[in-house]
């Protein structure tokens, strides 16, 4: 037993660098691991870490539990740990084998030597038997007492109560079979060898709690207590010595230790180790010539004897490590020879092993966390026991243990439905069969049934794909067969896509944010003119595509919608209640940011025209029967939540039979509470009543009904009504699906809903259906889905009984009410002074250049004014492409681009023929990526006010002079101006448009003519010779026009495009070099 010494000491916790304020994580127990040399350390974080060569080197880390780590065990698979809520096992490569969640743990033990059982004992009342290969609850073991701690004897357990006693747990006869007295005070060690158990613990001595100078031995095969051993210092930890069989190592909290025969306690070695503070932990290595202490400054001291340094385990597994044994880097190639090949470097050229040349058994897959649990599981789950339990829905997953159909990756549609072609494929590729294939085709993308249960396909998720040409080449058109306008997705926040399309088919929300556009919003960044900048888009592309840019780049400016977090740029929401939440978060915010911008915009003290339309008064009436105090407020709201059902004393939920129930709850709320009265002075009960004392014309319901509530409702025919009445009746507003006594009521319909569809992958998406009283077909009813638009019979309209629709914004509309849709409001008063006067950016300096003049009242343009245009841009982030292990790319995201100059000129002719009245350049603060110098001539700084020396405007001021062009009727020329207009976020009507492009372009060429060229063939000058000049381009384009009307004029028009092409081909569409 003699021969021990120091061996080495080593931190078992990290203090994180130069971050003296926080507290480092506390180590709470070490171990030796029984078939490799390696010691283990767990913290108060829940992580575990690994020491090779006693400690010098970390073999791994991982965290096993989210709170501290209790105890550690060997395993033969790798170490369980215990936490106070849950059990583990860990690889000793760190891969998690399973973590069962559990609560109120303490310690555990195994049950026999083979490892495979194991008894978990804690506060409960019970004790737990898990299968560690399995990982799963056995069998549960009443025990009425808390168990600290727990240790394996010969057959039976040991367990150790907070009161210092120990029971003798028979396994066999489940039942406690003897009882130690121990100690007076807590216990701090047991530890059973064979037949032998030794305790330490503490004594009550002049009301302090001291260490026991004895350490305690019983013979637990025959019940009984032996001769104590005694330790002056007073034992902390004890051990028995794993090969000698009578040794046993006590150890003190101030670093005394002595090795001593139990059966001889005379035959003892003393030892002292060095301790910076109270030692917490004692280990023996499995070998039996090292042990280890740990102090309260997370120091670990290892002891050891024999051979230097000693072996923890006898026979020792290898430890296994990644390792490099191919060094697979090229040599280098010398070209400092005029003959050396280039094509003889291998690019790109690197020094490092790359880590696709790494050997297969360097690679291993690591561990992963569960995925997160949908917030909706929970939200219906019941507790059984410990346990959570979500019913299964039967309708969405069908029946269980069903075994599916194998299907080939290569032959898998889109829900059966094949992509539709790119354009340019399209035109390449169109035959009659094609024709009727994509007739096919698109008959299926429309259906609105399933015969699989699945998602039917007009209401699954649609994406834009991109070819080499960019979103242009998108068939948006196989998607939409009505009038009405779809909004694209590539855009940041397009989840509001849904909502915006629901205020936009409403006349008197239409009418209102349009009717704004009639004044100027120069100065503010306000929302209301975006949206009714938007509106009329979307009237004026008459079924095309729309984006709703300039709204949501406003919206992302704007730092109030950054806090309220309804920023999603990425477009990936997680789960269903969180997207279900930002959209109703978002609906919330909108109207109450419109109604501000209306007092804003017209100086007003309160929103009187949205307050018209979707005002919800609430009345709510505080009143004491204590001292005669009563006070009545009213407040307006723009939307109400039906937050959830109503509960009886039960505590069960009583849904009714439709939602009206729930709306005439929430609506009308009588509640008791204590407060300070400001009258009396006095604390006493109040009561607070408040109730709806008004429905506006327009009424925003937000739906917050979790899994549970809509399945219970799901099967009930008409759960959310297509019509309601509203009455009031004493102070109290009561709704009713019909009006039988015909009292006086107001009568509401069900114009539009927002739905959530979830797919069986728990994917999900936010799609609007829409009645359009107006509509030119039969179904009134049409769904929008993003850029995919049709109409739907009312029965699929009101059929919420699918697993895979969830209503989460409802809006009725007051029948009495009727008001046209007045698409010209805002050329009532319109103030179109913009157009004849300045208004430059904040901060643009004096001397500025001034390259245009301004039109004079005289020059106000009138329908079929000729104007030519040319923009520039600059890009704010690059294209973003997916490259395949065969090299191929393809387009995943176009780059994004932003307006920096626009100039418009004269067309008409007279005396300022070509001559420009606007030329802008657009301020921007947002971060630039690329100005495309060479493309737009806009340089590095022309767009900062601080340094530029350009007439500087904002986006806005830029935009509403387009806008105002375009609605007072005037002809745009140009050339490419298709994604002009698609980057300005504007759109003009095809008749107002002149478009050099396709007036120069022969179908059977498939090749489009830069401006460049044209100009050299037709015109024979030479333009954009340095840097592109906006204005130089929009004269090129006004002369190309006017000789494009010659040609057609004298019949000459096919024969010189024949010529242009034909020249075309020699000089491959360039401008020879002069």
């Amino acid at each position: 037993m003699d021969g021990w010494h120091e061996v080495t000491r080593f931190f078992g916790v990290n203090s994180p660098i130069n971050m003296p304020n926080v507290t480092p994580p506390a180590a709470t127990q070490i171990l030796f691991d029984d078939s490799e040399e390696l010691i283990w350390i767990s913290n108060s974080t829940g992580h575990i870490s690994s020491f090779s060569d006693l400690g010098i080197a970390p073999y791994t880390k991982f965290r096993a539990h989210e709170t501290a780590v209790i105890q550690m065990l060997n395993h033969q698979k790798g170490i369980l740990s215990l936490s106070n809520d849950s059990l583990s096992l860990t690889s000793r490569t760190g891969v998690p084998i399973y973590r069962m969640p559990l609560s109120g743990l303490s310690c555990m033990a195994y049950t026999s030597n083979t490892q495979n059982e194991l008894l978990v004992g804690g506060s409960k009342g019970e004790l737990i038997k898990v299968d560690t290969n399995k990982g799963i609850v056995t069998n549960t073991i009443p025990y009425e007492h808390s168990a600290i701690l727990m240790a394996y004897g010969a057959k039976q357990i040991v367990i150790g109560k907070i009161d210092g006693s120990i029971d003798v747990f028979d396994l066999r006869q489940s039942t406690v079979i003897k009882t130690f007295a121990a100690h007076s005070g807590l216990l701090s060690t047991i530890h059973c060898k064979d037949n032998i158990l030794l305790s330490c613990g503490f004594t009550k001595r002049q009301d302090k709690f001291l260490a026991d100078p004895l350490v305690n031995v019983y013979d637990i095969r025959s019940l009984r207590p032996l001769a104590p051993i005694p330790f002056p210092p007073g034992a902390f930890q004890v051990r028995l010595h794993p090969t000698l069989p009578s040794a046993a190592i006590i150890a003190s909290q101030t670093g005394q230790i002595h090795v001593v025969d139990i059966y001889n306690s005379a035959n003892v070695q003393l030892y002292h180790a060095q301790m910076a503070a109270f030692g917490s932990s004692l280990e023996v290595a499995p070998s039996g010539n090292a042990f280890a202490l740990m102090d309260g400054f997370q120091e670990i001291i290892v002891w050891g004897r024999g051979e230097d340094p000693p072996k923890t385990v006898l026979f020792a597994n290898p430890l296994v490590y990644p390792s490099m044994e191919h060094d697979t880097q090229p040599t280098a190639i010398s070209i400092d020879k005029d003959d050396d090949p280039l094509n003889g470097v291998k690019l790109p050229y690197y020094s490092d092993t790359l880590l696709s040349a790494w050997p297969i058994h360097a690679k291993f897959t690591l561990g992963a966390m569960p995925e997160k649990i949908d917030p909706e599981i929970l939200h219906s789950s019941k507790r059984v026991q410990q346990f959570l339990v979500a019913p299964y829905d039967h309708d969405k997953f069908g029946k269980r243990n069903v075994s599916t159909k194998f299907q080939a990756i290569k032959k898998l549609t889109k829900n059966g439905v094949k992509v539709p072609k790119f354009i340019s494929e399209r035109a390449t590729l169109e035959t009659e069969n094609s024709k009727s294939e994509t007739l096919k085709n698109q008959t299926s993308m429309f259906e609105y049934t399933s015969r699989t249960n699945n998602v039917p396909n007009c209401f699954s998720k649609v994406e834009i794909l991109y070819s080499k040409f960019g979103v242009d080449d998108f068939d948006f058109d196989f998607y939409n067969v009505t009038k009405y306008a779809g909004l694209e997705t590539n855009v940041s926040n397009s989840y509001c896509n849904p909502l915006l399309q629901v205020y936009r088919f409403d006349p008197l929300l239409f009418n209102f944010a349009v009717s704004s556009l009639s004044q100027e919003a120069l100065e503010s960044d306000l929302l209301l003119s975006e949206l009714g900048y938007l509106f009329d888009m979307l009237v004026k592309a008459n079924g095309k595509h729309c984006c709703a840019a300039n709204f949501q780049r406003l919206m992302c400016l704007l730092p109030e919608v950054k806090k309220l977090g309804l920023l999603d740029d990425d477009g990936r929401i997680k789960d269903s209640y969180g997207q279900r939440r930002l959209i109703q978060a978002f609906n919330k915010y909108l109207l109450i940011r419109l109604s501000t911008d209306e007092k804003t915009q017209r100086n007003l003290q309160v929103s009187s025209n949205l307050d018209s339309i979707m005002g919800i008064y609430v009345e709510t009436i505080v009143s004491s029967v204590f001292c005669n105090a009563r006070e009545r407020t009213m407040d307006v709201m723009h939307s109400f939540d039906i937050a959830s059902l109503s509960t009886n004393a039960t505590n069960h939920k009583t849904i009714g039979n439709s939602v009206l129930t729930c709306m005439e709850t929430c609506m009308n709320r009588h509640v008791q509470q204590q407060i300070a009265c400001s009258v009396c002075g006095r604390q006493h009960l109040v009561e607070v009543v408040t109730s709806v004392a008004k429905l506006p014309p327009l009424l925003s319901l937000n739906l917050n009904l979790n899994d549970e509530e809509l399945n219970e409702l799901r099967d009930t025919k008409g759960w959310l009504p297509s019509e309601f009445y509203f009455a009031k009746n004493q102070g109290r507003g009561f709704f009713s699906p019909t009006n039988d006594n015909n009292i006086p009521a107001d009568h509401f319909e069900l114009v539009a809903y927002v739905a959530q569809i979830t797919s069986k992958e728990g994917l999900n998406h936010l799609v609007s259906l829409i009645r359009i009283d107006d509509a030119p077909t039969e179904m009134k009813w049409h769904l929008f889905n993003d850029f995919l638009v049709m109409p739907l019979p009312e029965s699929e309209v009101m059929n919420f009984s699918s697993w895979w629709k969830r209503p989460i914004i409802a809006v009725y509309r007051n029948t009495a009410i009727s008001v046209p849709f007045a698409f010209d409001i805002f050329k009532r008063n319109l103030n179109d002074s913009i157009l004849y006067r300045d208004h430059f950016a904040e901060g643009t300096r004096k001397s500025r250049t001034i390259e245009y003049e301004l039109l004079t009242k005289e020059e106000a343009p009138t329908p079929g004014t000729l104007v030519a245009i040319d923009a520039e841009f600059v890009q704010l982030a690059p294209a973003q492409y997916e490259f395949k292990s065969d090299g191929k790319s393809s387009l995943v995201c176009p780059r994004k681009l932003s307006l920096a100059r626009v100039s418009v000129i004269r067309g008409e002719d007279g005396p300022k023929y070509g001559v420009p009245f606007i030329d802008d350049y657009i301020s921007t603060t947002v971060a630039i990526d690329d100005y495309l110098t060479s493309y737009s001539g806009i340089e590095p700084g022309d767009l900062d006010s601080a340094v530029s020396t350009k007439s500087l405007v904002d986006l806005r001021t830029a935009y509403r002079k387009l806008w105002l062009l375009l609605n007072m009727g005037c002809v745009f020329v140009g050339h490419g101006l298709k994604s002009d207009f698609r980057t300005i976020n504007i759109q003009v009507p095809q008749e107002q448009v002149r478009d050099t492009i396709n007036m120069f372009y022969l179908k059977k060429e498939k090749r489009v003519l830069s401006l460049k060229f044209l100009v050299y063939i037709l015109l024979n000058e030479r333009v954009q010779t340095g840097n592109h000049d906006s204005i130089e381009d929009a004269r090129s384009a006004l002369l190309l026009y006017r000789k494009y009307l010659d040609l057609e004029a004298r019949g000459e028009l096919q024969i010189a495009l024949n010529k242009i092409y034909s020249e075309g081909q020699y000089t491959r569409f360039k401008v020879p070099e002069q």
